[in-house]
């Protein structure tokens, strides 16, 4: 198991159980879908990356965040599914795709990809950081 999304899913789970009001319940989800996307972005992102897998994650990103600026069903949906449930569909959606990415073992030039962004963020920058040295 990741620590990264069980650790989203911590914060979001204690929010829940307070009685802040809806709207602040999303703001709340919104200031943690916008910390978490950018990471999950510049991991997807790299160019050893799979492809299917990174359209898959971004798509899951556009259907899934409630801060979304595209469809406007789909942010509804995650709206009423984040406000209805006390939860963040985000982090239960991205939290699944990355444990396929864990499990396919995918080789890349700074080590093997993690089900844990964090991990393959800090795998990569020691790896780029080695080869700027050189």
């Amino acid at each position: 198991m990741t620590s990264f999304f069980d650790d989203y899913n911590r914060e979001v789970s204690a929010a829940a159980e307070t009685e802040m009001p809806d709207k602040a319940f999303l703001f709340f989800i919104a200031y943690l879908e916008r910390e978490m996307i950018p990471k999950i972005n510049l991991v997807t992102g790299d160019r050893e990356f799979p492809e299917e897998l990174r359209e898959k994650i971004q798509g899951l990103i556009a259907m899934n965040r409630t801060t979304s600026v595209g469809d406007i069903k789909a942010r509804q949906q995650a709206l009423d599914e984040a406000t209805l449930g006390r939860t963040c569909p985000l982090v239960t959606e991205l939290h699944r795709a990355f444990h396929v990415v864990g499990s396919r073992r995918i080789k890349t030039r700074f080590g093997v990809l993690s089900d844990n962004p964090d991990v393959n963020l800090a795998m990569r920058a020691d790896h780029d950081g080695d080869n700027d040295e050189s």
